[in-house]
This record gives structure tokens, sequence and C-alpha cells, in this order.
């Protein structure tokens, strides 16, 4: 068993809300309509290989449940976030060096049939 620490249950965030996306937005035209440059990247990739990481994260929840992310990064304040994705960029030999931290750009997480899953935690000064 996985040992989990849960915190207390507390109010609702209120500075948390939820932008739903119209049929047939693509990913950067949500992000910029929630005028997202900076903070916090989530994605739900619908691959095999991010379906395995929500259900292998479903352990870990109460509910058991799969999650809705699957890639998380930092927004880097212009077309990128910095990262750890699934499919490796750069040399392997790069890896230990860089933690496996990599410079994504957001073009390639565009499609919402391929990551419908999106969001942005933004933590303004």
């Amino acid at each position: 068993m996985i040992p989990v620490r849960h915190s207390p249950p507390g109010d609702v965030n209120p500075h948390l809300r939820a932008v739903h996306a119209p049929r047939g937005m693509r990913n950067r035209q949500w992000l910029a309509r929630v005028k997202a440059s900076q903070g916090v990247i989530l994605f739900g990739g619908a691959t095999l290989a991010h379906f395995r990481i929500r259900v292998a994260e479903s352990h870990l929840r109460s509910d058991l449940l799969p999650s809705l992310w699957s890639l998380a990064g930092i927004l880097d304040g212009s077309d990128g976030f910095y990262s750890v994705p699934l499919d490796l960029r750069n040399e392997a030999s790069d890896v230990p060096q860089k933690n496996g931290v990599q410079l994504c750009r957001l073009g390639d997480y565009d499609d919402p049939v391929l990551f419908p899953n999106i969001a942005v935690i933004d933590f303004p000064a």
C-alpha cells in the first residue's frame, strides 16, 4: 500500500474558477482566452501512455478514479513550459544533467483531441 497524507478539508478556494472551452477551440486559444502566461499548467492526454499515468495516479486518490491530469509543467511566460514529458525530445545523455526537465512547446499540446483536459493555476503577486 502506498502511504498517503491527506490535508484536512477546508473551504473551496473562491479564486479558482472553471473556464470551459467551446467545442472546436484549440488549447492555445483557450490559454490566450484565460490570459495564461505564468503558473502551473496541467494537461490530460488521450494516448495510452497518458491514460496509464492517470490510472496509476488513481491508487493515490480516495475515490480510486483516474485523475484528469497526466502532465504538469511550469509556464515560462512565452510559448512554452518546463516539464518532464513522456516523449524524449533531447539526447538521452541530457536526462541525468537536467533531471529529465525539458522546455516543451505549447504548440505540441494544442490539439484538444489529443489533450482534452487543460488547466492553469496562476499565482498572482
